[in-house]
């Protein structure tokens, strides 16, 4: 770079402006900032017709100059130029792909034309926890937000439940039951070095949300972790303060929405497992309140549906763990916790797909709207 070449580091925030689990981890550069999770994104202002991103290690994200449709982006050599249509004001965006990306984002070069600049807050910044139904490019989470102008990130995970040792994701990850041998783990998979180093069977949100990510195969679909150092480190190290997220880097959300119970509940599991689940559930929203703050609001959202495609009933195990944990968390923290109830989803006739338990694609665009209903009303305060 010549002279006329100035360089902005990422970890100013002053002037990058950070939305979702982004933490300086990147070894070979403790400078750079590295995404985490699903909709991670960051953003900045610039003036003049271009930016030259800067990355520590090859990175695919998605890009977005002034709100306009996002485009695919790949750096190989640690530099990406952006060019914009004037030398105006611009809004760039870049933001994560899925969970299994990252981006190593490293700062900006701007030449003397050019400044850098923080953009304007937005009425909201919302933070989404879920399963598949919140991560899916379909889902209701990020669209909402969208709808709405607000920031958002959205910390999700296709089969995880909030407590740990249940759900589908240990399926996916090496976990099989067998009649004659009960809970049994392929040899070298997640499961497998999930339980011999640390003794459980799988992840709840109740503990991925606190971590940088969490390790799941990946899309290449290879058979045994060894094959991906990354996901190999993630489940031997896991549960060590390794992959602890390290919640002042970034913006805190002002609300946080969370919808979880399709994978630890159906409709008739018995009663201590409903008793194990609000208990989970009122000390992970009391961990996110003692972190994120007291004038953070908590909004519940209710399942789709009672289990098995069963309909909304509080005669499901389900739909009323959800409702007792939403009340119990209403009656502690009433100036912060608010609930989407069983009547309210069950009126929005979202419909659900062949497979009885996530929406079809006019499903979740029922969903993304009613949703996004709902938020402008309760928390939306512009005129």
């Amino acid at each position: 770079m010549n002279s006329t070449v100035k360089s902005i580091p990422a970890k100013d925030t002053s002037l990058f402006k950070y939305f979702g689990t982004w933490q300086a981890t990147d070894e070979g550069d403790p400078c750079a900032m590295v995404s985490y999770w699903t909709a991670a994104y960051v953003e900045f202002d610039f003036t003049g017709d271009s930016v030259t991103l800067l990355f520590s290690q090859p990175s695919s994200f998605r890009l977005q100059i002034d709100n306009g449709q996002y485009m695919e982006a790949w750096s190989a050599n640690g530099q990406y130029t952006v060019s914009a249509c004037g030398k105006g004001k611009h809004t760039l965006r870049i933001s994560s792909q899925s969970r299994r990306n990252h981006i190593y984002f490293a700062g900006v070069a701007t030449g003397e034309e050019c400044s850098v600049s923080r953009t304007c807050d937005k009425p909201h910044y919302i933070q989404f926890i879920g399963d598949s139904i919140s991560e899916t490019p379909l889902s209701f989470s990020h669209r909402s937000a969208d709808i709405l102008g607000w920031d958002y990130s959205v910390i999700a995970c296709s089969a995880i439940s909030l407590v740990r040792n249940r759900g589908y994701w240990r399926t996916a990850n090496g976990w099989y039951w067998e009649s004659t041998k009960g809970n049994c783990w392929h040899e070298g998979t997640i499961a497998d070095r999930l339980y011999k180093n640390f003794g459980c069977l799988s992840i709840g949100m109740e503990d991925a949300f606190f971590k940088l990510g969490i390790p799941s195969y990946p899309s290449n679909g290879v058979s045994d972790i060894k094959d991906d150092p990354e996901f190999e480190d993630l489940a031997q190290n896991y549960f060590t303060p390794k992959y602890d997220f390290n919640f002042a880097t970034g913006n805190t959300p002002d609300i946080v929405f969370i919808f979880l119970g399709t994978n630890d509940l159906t409709l008739d599991d018995p009663m201590p497992m409903c008793d194990a689940f609000v208990e989970s559930y009122m000390q992970f929203v009391s961990k996110i309140l003692d972190i994120y703050g007291k004038n953070t609001k908590i909004c519940i959202m209710q399942g789709l549906t009672g289990g098995r495609g069963e309909p909304i009933s509080l005669d499901s195990a389900r739909i009323s763990s959800i409702l007792r944990a939403a009340k119990a968390l209403m009656h502690e923290y009433p100036d912060n916790v608010c609930y989407i109830d069983h009547e309210t989803v069950a009126s929005w006739g979202t419909e659900i797909s062949e497979d009885k338990t996530h929406p079809s694609p006019k499903g979740y665009d029922t969903l993304t709207h009613e949703v996004a209903k709902y938020l402008a009303e309760h928390f939306d305060t512009r005129a």
